[in-house]
């Protein structure tokens, strides 16, 4: 014999089932809010925005920084190729011999082609450094992971790489949660500048223009810390940096 629903346990199932349907529209809502508001903040400029200087050459390598005099603030970047890194590293190639190079030049921004022999015409000193190092630091920093620092030609600054994306092996939650691949940072990355013995910092932060893609960045210091230059270790992607002695003439 079936027996009837009252009218009062319909109406609560009723109202049960509203309850539960604001209730998973609420945490939809809440959710979106939450992961657009995380990304906004994820992706966020702090102090100077350094663009990223996109060139599209895809060969892994490294760079050698010079200015065109010690005195000169243009600076000449290199892209060496891995033999060219070997060579200079292991068989004392002499850095200074005519090679492409492109030719930043400050208030103008770019990089540009420079002339084949202009590199070896050039007197600044050539500077020449493989990776970051030196994961982690104690300084604090402008995004919530401290990827890399190390000091400078002299001594006397460190410069500090951050972001808010840390290195995740993870593919799934590298991907969904931080916006990355691969185990790469997606940055934005912070760049600062810290005195190597008082710990102080050296003028601002500096946002390097978000890439479009994860990058494992590698850097160089010019020779009298003029600049810094981030570039992806494979030409595509640079950013130059004004560095603590930075000139514009």
């Amino acid at each position: 014999m079936a027996v009837e629903d009252s009218g009062e346990w319909t109406g609560a199932r009723k109202r049960i089932r509203k309850y539960l349907a604001v209730a998973t529209f609420v945490v939809a809502v809440g959710t979106v809010l939450g992961l657009v508001g995380y990304r906004v903040w994820r992706f966020r400029t702090i102090g100077t925005l350094v663009p990223c200087i996109k060139m599209g050459k895809y060969e892994e390598g490294n760079i050698l920084l010079r200015t065109t005099s010690d005195d000169s603030a243009v600076l000449l970047i290199a892209p060496i190729n891995r033999r060219d890194t070997y060579d200079i590293r292991e068989n004392g190639v002499d850095p200074n011999l005519s090679r492409p190079s492109y030719r930043f030049t400050p208030g103008i921004g770019g990089l540009n082609q420079s002339q084949l022999d202009e590199w070896a015409q050039a007197t600044g000193t050539v500077t020449f450094k493989h990776f970051v190092s030196g994961v982690g630091t104690p300084l604090p920093t402008a995004g919530s992971f401290a990827l890399s620092s190390d000091e400078s030609p002299d001594g006397r600054f460190i410069n500090v790489l951050s972001s808010n994306s840390p290195r995740i092996r993870t593919p799934f939650f590298s991907f969904f949660i931080w916006g990355g691949g691969g185990g790469d940072p997606s940055g934005p990355f912070y760049h600062e500048v810290f005195e190597r013995e008082t710990g102080t910092k050296i003028g601002g932060t500096y946002t390097l223009e978000y890439s479009g893609q994860p990058v494992n960045l590698s850097y160089c210091w010019e020779h009298q810390g003029k600049y810094i230059v981030y570039h992806d270790g494979y030409g595509r992607f640079f950013w130059v940096v004004p560095g603590p002695n930075h000139k514009t003439d």
